[in-house]
């Protein structure tokens, strides 16, 4: 890969980049995600967190960052900021069940 040239960075530690390969023009994004997997690893060894929400009918499931919901936009289709059909969910959910798991607060299963 050609150097990157960095576009923005922004709050959140999301980079947005732009760099040349082979005559093309490449845009792309990079993101520390660690702190985010301590923080939903340590909720999701939290049994009492997952059984508060469940009780009270808020159950937090992820913490998704930037870069995976571009992830999940570009590379698995699924753009989480439109309203998804029964099957869109359903392939939600089972991508932060296999895929993205490190991103769930919960050791339990959602499924539609």
């Amino acid at each position: 890969m050609a150097e990157k040239t960095v576009i923005r960075r922004l709050e959140n530690g999301l980079t947005i980049w732009d760099a040349r390969e082979e005559g093309k023009e490449v845009i792309g994004y990079s993101q520390d995600v660690q702190p985010t997997v301590d923080f939903t690893q340590s909720l999701a060894n939290d049994e009492d967190y997952t059984k508060r929400g469940i009780k009270e009918s808020l159950w937090h499931y992820a913490t998704i960052p930037d870069s995976v919901i571009l992830k999940l936009w570009f590379e698995d289709g699924l753009n989480i900021y439109h309203a998804l059909d029964t099957a869109d969910e359903r392939r939600l959910w089972n991508l932060l069940n296999t895929k993205y798991k490190i991103f769930k607060t919960t050791t339990k299963h959602h499924s539609v």
